[in-house]
């Protein structure tokens, strides 16, 4: 044992005269280590010494997807909240109003062009037949004589005929044909 402390006093001695070398680490002696760690080991844990330590980082790449994807789902509902409110926002009667036109630019086209009127006017309703008393005429004749026009301004018969029924034109006869004046007078805006 006494062997132990004369080597450990002749480490101690050379230890203390050399001192540290410039730039090397200072290794501090073993009790000291000994009771820093005891010591630390019986210190509660602090906000501090928690930041101190990094924590080890984990990388799951299942949640950083999920996490990717949730935040693109979020991002389409945002944008299309902006959109249907900027939809909401548009003043209806402007789209109304260039329905409007564009159903009295389809009405005045099938008018104007010879073939389509002939074709609409089979379709309205007329007197035939024998003794002349039986109705004839088919919408869908007429329906088919508009269609192509109203194509053209892109709107569809359904349309048409809700734009017709809001201008306050009464369209169609008691037999549901629509009535060539009633067209005409839809065509030049109730004129």
């Amino acid at each position: 044992m006494l062997a132990v402390v004369a080597i450990g006093a002749f480490f101690m001695s050379q230890r203390a005269d050399t001192g540290p070398v410039a730039g090397a680490p200072v290794t501090p002696p073993i009790g000291s280590v000994i009771n820093d760690s005891v010591s630390i080991a019986s210190v509660p844990a602090t906000p501090e010494s928690a930041a101190a330590a990094p924590a080890p980082v984990l990388v799951d790449s299942v949640a950083i997807k999920d996490s990717i994807r949730k935040a693109r789902r979020e991002a389409a509902k945002k944008a299309a909240a902006l959109a249907d409110s900027a939809n909401k926002a548009q003043p209806t009667n402007a789209v109304t109003e260039s329905n409007v036109v564009k159903a009295r630019v389809a009405a005045r086209s099938l008018l104007d062009d010879a073939a389509a009127r002939k074709a609409f006017m089979d379709g309205a309703t007329h007197k035939g037949g024998v003794f002349g008393a039986k109705r004839k005429g088919d919408l869908q004749t007429q329906i088919d004589a508009l269609a192509p026009f109203l194509g053209t301004k892109g709107l569809s018969y359904e349309q048409f005929k809700a734009i017709v029924r809001e201008s306050g034109v009464n369209l169609f006869d008691e037999f549901g044909r629509m009535l060539p004046n009633a067209l005409q007078q839809f065509a030049t805006g109730g004129r």
